[in-house]
C-alpha cells in the first residue's frame, strides 16, 4: 500500500482539506535566499567563528552572579546530532516515552545530556547557553515539512485560516512593538485581515507572535507531549517572528521590554538570530550576560530570571530588498510546583475544608502591638506555627493534594497517541483516525460507564459464575496490553464516609487533547473486578502485560472493559 505524508501543517476548521499550493501571492514572510555578500570583515568574522561552540552557565546561587564558561564541551555528541519525528522506530506503540524524550532533549541539549542538565542545572538557579551554530547544529528536519517549524508552515498557515476567518488576536497570534524597551500590542480588531498583517510585519517589521503553533505543527506538538512527559509539567509554546529592521530610524524598536517569568523557559532558534542578555532584576540597565544566539542555539532561563532581546538592525540591505529574519520558540511551563507553593495550597485547602482548630480562625489578641506584651505573644505566634503544622501532617490531605495537582496536569496535557506515531501513516488511515475523533463525544463516554456499571452490578448479584478461570490466549483478539505513556493514565480509589462505599476512577488524557483543542471527560469510574487488574497494568509501563496472567470471574467482561479503553486509546493491545 502506498504511503501518505501525513500533513505537518494541521488545520482545525478543515482537518479533512488537503493543504494547498501556495499561490502568486507573496507571505507575510517571504522565504528568500540569502543575498550573496564579499564584505571581508563578515567574512573574517565567519573564519573565525568556524567550528567555534561556546556552552556558558550562569549561576545565581550567591550574591554575586557567576560567569562559568564551560570550556569542557569542545565537541557535540555524535549520537545526539539529529532527532527524526518521522521515525517508526521511535515513534511507535513498543517505545517507551520516557526514553523518546530523553533522546529529544539529549538532541536539543548537546554537548550536554538530560541527564546532566537535570542533576547539575535545572532547579539550581542556573541559566544556560548552548551557542553552537559554529558546529553546523540546527533543529531542521531531513524532511522540511516535518520541522518542529518554519516560515513555509507559518506562511501556508496563515494564507488558509485567514481565508477561512478563522485567527484571532488575542487567541491564535498577537502582533507586537518595542518601542524604547516598552512593549504595546498592535491588534486590530477581532479577526485577522491580511492587509494589515502583510503591513505590520512587511513595511513595519514588528514581531508576530504565535501563540497555538502545536495546533498546526505534528512535530511541534510532539516537542510539547515529550517535555510534558520528561518534566511532569504543563507545557505551552510561543513562537517569535520578526523581519530584520532596515534602517536607523528603527533602532528605538530594537530592544524588546525586560521579560521575567514565574516558570522555567527553553528558547530554541529554529532560524536567523537575535541579540539576547540577562540583566539583573533589580537593576535593568545591569547586563549579567549578553551574545549573539544563531540558528541551532539553545538557552535555559530558569523562573524569576530577567532577561532581553534585540532586534538585528541590517543596514547593509535597502528597505526593499532586505530579507533577514528571526525565528525562535520559547517553551514553558504553566503549572510548575515548589514545595512552598504546595504548602501554601494545603493550607487553601485546610482553610476551605475548616480543618484547622478554632484558635486558628480567631482574631489577634488586642495587645499584640503593645512591645511589653512582645515576647508573650511571640510565643503565642510560635505556639500557632507547631500547631498548625501538626495539622499540615496528613497523609491523606497531602494525597489528596497531590491528586489535584495530577488531574490538573492530565487535563492540560497532549495525549500519547501523538508520541507514539512517526508524521508518516497509510494511505487512508489519517481519515480513519478523524473519524474517530469525531466520533468521541459524551454519549460514548457514558456507554462505557454504563457497562461498566453493569458488569459491577452482575457481579454484586451473583449472576455470574463463582468459579475463577483463567483467561486462554485464544479467547480473544489480542494477548497483552499497556498504557500509551507513563503519565498517560492513573487509578484512583476514592471513600466515600458518608455510605463508608469505595469507588475506583480510572483518570487518563485522551487522543489529539492538545492538536485538535479537544478535551473530552477524562475520568470514568472502574468496576471493582477490574481495578486490581488495570493498576497491574499502568504499573508495569512500559512493559506489556499478558491477558493470559490476568485471572478473573468474569472473562467476557474484562476483555470488553479492555477493549473500550483501547478505543479510546488509553490502552496499547498487542
Amino acid at each position: 500500500m502506498g504511503k501518505n505524508k501525513k500533513s505537518q501543517v494541521y488545520h482545525p476548521h478543515i482537518s479533512q482539506v488537503k493543504r494547498q499550493k501556495q499561490d502568486e501571492n507573496a507571505p507575510a514572510f517571504p522565504v528568500h535566499k540569502k543575498k550573496s555578500s564579499n564584505k571581508k570583515q563578515g567574512s573574517s568574522i565567519s573564519k573565525l567563528l568556524e567550528n567555534n561552540m561556546e556552552v556558558t552557565i550562569i549561576d545565581y546561587t550567591g550574591q554575586d552572579v557567576k560567569i562559568d564558561a564551560q570550556d569542557k564541551y569542545t565537541e557535540l555528541v555524535q549520537d545526539n546530532l539529529s532527532f527524526d519525528f518521522n521515525s517508526k522506530e521511535v515513534f511507535n506503540p513498543d517505545s517507551n516515552c520516557t526514553e523518546v524524550a530523553y533522546k529529544l532533549w539529549n538532541w536539543f541539549l548537546n554537548p550536554l545530556s538530560m541527564e546532566t542538565f537535570k542533576n547539575e542545572i535545572v532547579n539550581r538557579q542556573k541559566a544556560l547557553v548552548i551557542q553552537r551554530s559554529g558546529k553546523g547544529f540546527t533543529f531542521d528536519q531531513q524532511d522540511p515539512e516535518d520541522n518542529i517549524i518554519s516560515l513555509k508552515m507559518i506562511n501556508e498557515y496563515l494564507k488558509i485560516e485567514i481565508e477561512q476567518k478563522t485567527i484571532e488576536y488575542g487567541k491564535h497570534i498577537d502582533l507586537i512593538r518595542y518601542v524604547n524597551s516598552k512593549q504595546f500590542l498592535m491588534n486590530q480588531g477581532e479577526i485577522v485581515e491580511q492587509d494589515y498583517l502583510d503591513d505590520f510585519l512587511k513595511c513595519q517589521r514588528g514581531v508576530m507572535r504565535l501563540n497555538k503553533a502545536h495546533e498546526f505543527s505534528i512535530s511541534l506538538a510532539k516537542v510539547m507531549s515529550l517535555t510534558d512527559e520528561i518534566m511532569s509539567s504543563d507545557v505551552s509554546c510561543e513562537v517569535y517572528m520578526q523581519n530584520y529592521l532596515n534602517n536607523d530610524s528603527q533602532k528605538k524598536n530594537q530592544l524588546s521590554q525586560v521579560k521575567t517569568s514565574n516558570f522555567d523557559q527553553y528558547i530554541l532558534v529554529i532560524d536567523g538570530e537575535i541579540r539576547f542578555r540577562f540583566v539583573n532584576s533589580q537593576d535593568h540597565s545591569n547586563t549579567l550576560w549578553k551574545g549573539t544566539l544563531k540558528k541551532g542555539d539553545f538557552v535555559y532561563i530558569p523562573k524569576n530570571t530577567s532577561y532581553q532581546t534585540k532586534t538585528v538592525l541590517d543596514e547593509d540591505e535597502d528597505e526593499e530588498s532586505s530579507n533577514g529574519h528571526s525565528l525562535y520558540l520559547v517553551l514553558s511551563h504553566t503549572n510548575q510546583q515548589s514545595w512552598l507553593s504546595v504548602i501554601d495550597n494545603a493550607m487553601k485547602c485546610m482553610s476551605q475544608r475548616q480543618l484547622a482548630q478554632k484558635q486558628f480562625v480567631n482574631n489577634l489578641p488586642i495587645d499584640i502591638y503593645e512591645r511589653e506584651r512582645f515576647n508573650d505573644n511571640f510565643k503565642e505566634y510560635c505556639s500557632m506555627i507547631d500547631q498548625l503544622s501538626q495539622t499540615l501532617k496528613n497523609k491523606e490531605q497531602f494525597e489528596k493534594l497531590l491528586h489535584k495537582n495530577r488531574v490538573k496536569y492530565l487535563i492540560n496535557r497532549q495525549a500519547p497517541q501523538e508520541m507514539i506515531q512517526p508524521n508518516e501513516t497509510e494511505e487512508g488511515e489519517e481519515e480513519e483516525e478523524v473519524d474517530g475523533d469525531e466520533s468521541m463525544n459524551e454519549e460514548k463516554f457514558e456507554e462505557i460507564k454504563k457497562k461498566a456499571q453493569e458488569a459491577q452490578k452482575n457481579q454484586k448479584q451473583g449472576q455470574q459464575q463463582q468459579q475463577q478461570t483463567t483467561i486462554e490466549k485464544d479467547d480473544q483478539d489480542f494477548s497483552e496490553v499497556k498504557i500509551c505513556s507513563r503519565n498517560g493514565a492513573f487509578l484512583r480509589q476514592k471513600h466515600n464516609t458518608k455510605d463508608n462505599t469505595k469507588k475506583n476512577f480510572l483518570y487518563f488524557a485522551t487522543q489529539n487533547t492538545r492538536v485538535r483543542g479537544e478535551t473530552p471527560k477524562q475520568r470514568m469510574e472502574v468496576p471493582d473486578q477490574y481495578a486490581q487488574h488495570l493498576e497491574t497494568i499502568v504499573k508495569s509501563y512500559p512493559n506489556y502485560v499478558k491477558i493470559s496472567n490476568l485471572k478473573t470471574e468474569d472473562k467476557e467482561g474484562l476483555l470488553a472493559f479492555l477493549n473500550e479503553l483501547a478505543y479510546l486509546q488509553v490502552l496499547i493491545v498487542n
